[in-house]
Order: structure tokens, then C-alpha cells, then sequence
């Protein structure tokens, strides 16, 4: 009496043994005596392909070689099973063991295309024609669109630079004039108090002095133009040797515009004016 054909139960484990080329099932203990081997075995998962090798159909018409075929789940039958070869050709049903060399070269040029397909994750769209040439075109047109916004914040850039620089100029142009201005005011006390020191004309000389007043209640405590300069001479220069090669005239205007820095500075810090440096108007101490 014939032994009743093996079922295995649900939760079954399926197998691939590469070594006797079988699918074999924890269910009847196929791993105990398949093969020597079992860390090689494969778990099979029913929703995935799997290439393995099979041996041609053995007709008058089919070439003797080793194809590769794909092992999938057939749920129709309930079982493994293996297709057609990969070039097309018919194949003898079951894998071969995974140390047969596949000697078909049509098979083996379509190995890499078919083990791609077969990837988990594959997307099918990847070799669409249609849906490349899709994300081809949004490609080009995001990189339309970077280049565009690139090639605009460059433009706002130079805009910004364009208008920082135009400020500049514009400080320029206003420091300069403010200091021809100063130069200015300077020639006009220089020749006021010449014409104070060596004029014999009681009008001229009183004349000379009314300017000298107004030109100094008009720029009074205002900061001009090379003060700042003024005030690090005196910090760190030779403040009285500098000025002995002056002349008083000159001293004078170096004097004024270290005592307007200085009062600049006390109003910058909160505190009141105060007198100005000590020593600033040496001269005017001299016997």
C-alpha cells in the first residue's frame, strides 16, 4: 500500500537547499537529511522570485546547456516551482544545485536585469519608458527652477552691493565736502589772526576778531572733520613737541579740535563737559 502523500502543516517553514537544489520544509525534518550543509539554507518568502539554475528539457530541439530560471511560489498548486528559462528556452521542472555553472550565454547576459527585477523594493517604473522620461522632465524643470532662483538671489546680491556702495559714496562725497569746508573755515581763521597779530588797521583788526567769534560759536562742541585724528596725537604722540613746531595759529586749531574730541567723548560716556585736558595750551602758560 503507497505511503499518502506529505502535506505540510500551515505555519511550515519552506526552505531552499543550494546544495541538493530542493525545496525542502521543517515540517518532515527535509534538513536533517538533505545535505551537509544547512547554514547555506535559504528562507523562501511566497511573495518574492528567486533565480536559480535548471537543466534543459530534454528534447531532440533544445541546446545542452544550464539555464538560469526563476523559483516562485505557485499558489494555484500549492508548491515551488520553476518557470522557463530565462532566454526562453523550456527547462526541466525543480532547481539544480546552486554549484551548477548556468552555460547558456543568453541566460547569463540576462542575469543582472533579472536580479534587479526580482530586488525587494523594485519599482517597475524605473524601466517605464514613459515614467523616466516624466522624471526626466521634472528633473530638468527643478533644475530650471534652481537656476532661476540662484541666478535671482545673485542679482538681489549685486542690487544690495550695488546700493551699499552707492552709500558710500555718498559718505564719501559728505566727509570730503566736510572737509574742504573745514579747511576752509581753517584759511579764514588763519588770515583773521594775522590780520589781528600784524594789521595796523583798528577796523581790520576788529573785523579779524568778529570773525574769529562767530566761526567759533558756530563750531562750538560741534565734532569735525580729523578731531579724531587730533585726539590720538595727543594720546599717543609727543603732544608738546609736535606743537612746538607749531605755529600759534596752528597749535591753536590742533588744541580746539583735541578739546572737541574730548567733550565728544565725555557726552558719549554720560558725563558732563568738563575743562579740557590738562596741558592741551601749553604755550599759553609760557612767561
Amino acid at each position: 500500500m503507497p505511503e499518502p502523500e506529505h502535506v505540510c502543516r500551515p505555519d511550515a517553514t519552506v526552505y531552499y537547499c543550494p546544495t541538493a537544489g530542493e525545496v525542502e520544509s521543517d515540517c518532515h525534518g527535509g534538513f536533517d537529511t538533505c545535505c551537509s550543509r544547512p547554514e547555506l539554507h535559504r528562507f523562501l518568502d511566497p511573495q518574492r522570485h528567486y533565480l536559480v539554475p535548471v537543466a534543459r528539457l530534454e528534447l531532440p530541439n533544445e541546446p545542452d546547456v544550464v539555464h538560469w530560471a526563476l523559483l516562485r511560489w505557485m499558489p494555484a498548486y500549492e508548491t515551488w516551482a520553476t518557470g522557463m528559462a530565462l532566454c526562453g528556452h523550456s527547462a526541466k521542472q525543480g532547481p539544480l544545485p546552486d554549484a551548477t555553472e548556468v552555460t547558456c550565454a543568453r541566460c547569463a547576459g540576462l542575469r543582472p536585469d533579472y536580479e534587479r527585477y526580482i530586488a525587494p523594493g523594485y519599482d517597475p517604473a524605473e524601466d517605464d519608458p514613459r515614467a523616466l522620461r516624466a522624471r526626466l522632465r521634472l528633473a530638468q524643470q527643478h533644475a530650471h527652477s534652481v537656476d532661476a532662483e540662484r541666478a535671482e538671489a545673485a542679482a538681489r546680491l549685486l542690487e544690495t552691493q550695488a546700493a551699499l556702495e552707492r552709500a558710500n559714496a555718498r559718505t564719501a562725497r559728505i566727509h570730503a565736502e566736510a572737509v574742504n569746508a573745514h579747511a576752509a573755515v581753517a584759511a579764514v581763521r588763519r588770515l583773521c589772526a594775522l590780520t589781528v597779530e600784524a594789521s595796523v588797521r583798528v577796523q581790520a583788526v576788529e573785523q579779524a576778531r568778529d570773525t574769529l567769534t562767530v566761526l567759533a560759536e558756530c563750531g562750538a562742541g560741534e565734532l569735525l572733520p580729523g578731531d579724531g585724528a587730533w585726539g590720538s596725537v595727543w594720546l599717543h604722540g609727543n603732544w608738546r613737541y609736535l606743537t612746538s613746531q607749531m605755529t600759534t595759529p596752528e597749535r591753536e586749531h590742533a588744541a580746539d579740535a583735541v578739546a572737541r574730541w574730548s567733550a565728544d567723548l565725555a557726552r558719549a560716556d554720560g558725563e558732563e563737559r568738563g575743562r579740557e585736558p590738562e596741558s592741551l595750551r601749553w604755550w599759553r602758560d609760557l612767561p
